[in-house]
């Protein structure tokens, strides 16, 4: 009979250990989410930020355009 309690005792602990686990994953899990949708603003912003149009404008605003072979650098080819 106390085997079959202990078993039982046994049992619920690991139940309540899994049901922690399980929650932390879904917390972390939320987290992941939200991580990657500010990524994904960050990355809509430095695009915009990084427009041809954009940075032709600021050129021309700080005096500094002198032709159109304005370029955007790929950030994986320039740090070859």
């Amino acid at each position: 009979m106390a085997l079959l309690i202990c078993s039982f005792l046994l049992l619920l602990d690991q139940k309540q250990q899994l049901y922690s686990l399980n929650s932390k994953v879904t917390k972390n899990e939320i987290l992941i989410r939200e991580k990657q949708e500010e990524v994904n603003n960050q990355k809509m912003i430095i695009n915009n930020l990084s427009s041809k149009e954009r940075l032709t404008k600021v050129a021309h605003s700080l005096g500094m355009y002198t032709h159109k072979n304005i370029k955007k650098i790929d950030k994986n080819i320039a740090s070859q």
